[in-house]
Formats: C-alpha cells, sequence, structure tokens
C-alpha cells in the first residue's frame, strides 16, 4: 500500500493542476464539437457531431494577410481586451488599438478568431478591397472577424481544444 506523505502531496497537487491547465482541455475536448471555416465562401460553421449549432459570415485575412489555412484548435479564449498591433505606425499593416469583447486563439502568433465592433460588412468580398487591413470593407490582418452577436454564442459554445478547420 503506498502512502501519500505531505511532500508528496505537494507534488500531486502541483502535477495535477499543470494537467487540469495545460492537458486536459485538450483531451477532454468535446469530439463532437469543430469549427469550419470556409475561405472562398467567408462563412463559418459550428458543428456538434454533424449538426450545425451556428453558422454566420466572416471576414477573413485580405491581400498580404492572409488567414492560415490548416487544422488547429482553440488554444486560450481571452474576453474584454485589446489588440495591439505589432507593427510600427509607419507600416501599413499597423492599426490602432482594438477593443475585443470575444476571441478563440487557434494559432500562436496572434491569430484568432473574434468579434470586430468596428466592422459592419461581413461575408464574400468583405476582404477583397485593397486599403489598410481592419477596415470595415478590407480583410484581416489574419484573424477571423465574426459577427458581435454570433461570437457571443460561439465564444460560450467552444471550449479549449475545439478543433478549428480552415480550408479553401
Amino acid at each position: 500500500m503506498y502512502q501519500v506523505r505531505g511532500e508528496n502531496l505537494l507534488l500531486i497537487f502541483i502535477l495535477l493542476t499543470l494537467f487540469n491547465l495545460f492537458f486536459a482541455p485538450l483531451v477532454f475536448a468535446s469530439e463532437n464539437k469543430r469549427i469550419v471555416i470556409s475561405i472562398s465562401r467567408e462563412l463559418l460553421t459550428a458543428y456538434n457531431d454533424s449538426t450545425i449549432f451556428l453558422q454566420t459570415p466572416i471576414t477573413s485575412g485580405g491581400p498580404g494577410t492572409r488567414t492560415p489555412m490548416g487544422t488547429y484548435s482553440v488554444l486560450a479564449k481571452p474576453m474584454n481586451y485589446i489588440m495591439h498591433s505589432p507593427w510600427p505606425s509607419y507600416d501599413w499593416r499597423w492599426y490602432p488599438n482594438s477593443f475585443v469583447h470575444y476571441g478563440l486563439q487557434f494559432l500562436a502568433g496572434g491569430y484568432y478568431i473574434h468579434d470586430a465592433p468596428w466592422r459592419i460588412n461581413f461575408g464574400p468580398g468583405s476582404n477583397s478591397s485593397r486599403g489598410t487591413p481592419g477596415g470595415s470593407y478590407t480583410g484581416t490582418h489574419g484573424c477571423v472577424n465574426v459577427p458581435s452577436s454570433a461570437e457571443a454564442v460561439l465564444y460560450t459554445w467552444a471550449p479549449v481544444g475545439t478543433p478549428v478547420i480552415i480550408q479553401p
């Protein structure tokens, strides 16, 4: 029989805490949920099994700042935060500090599915205009912009670890 001593109890607590923070969301995330983003259709579809839970128009990366294709998972879920431009103010990609209510990070380096309170235009063509990324009629810097009401629902529905599939 194994007895747990005080020093072992602390180690067990630390290991369980680390597991819950970093691995449990990946292991226990619902395999039935997934987010599929079609860049050509500028459309996000969230599925429970084969049933559509939510479908909404989106805006993806514009010319020169494309949204990366591939299969990812939700890594983090920040809420009520300010996005800061990683580019200097003289760079054409620079943008002013931008408040976001809900975000689902899917790739390190600042790639999120998030609401865009400054944008009124979503869907096909909303990412094709030339100009500074982040405007209402220009593409994003690689993120996926979602209407605020849809993002609030998506944020609540998708746990960390939910698959995110971005396809042409």
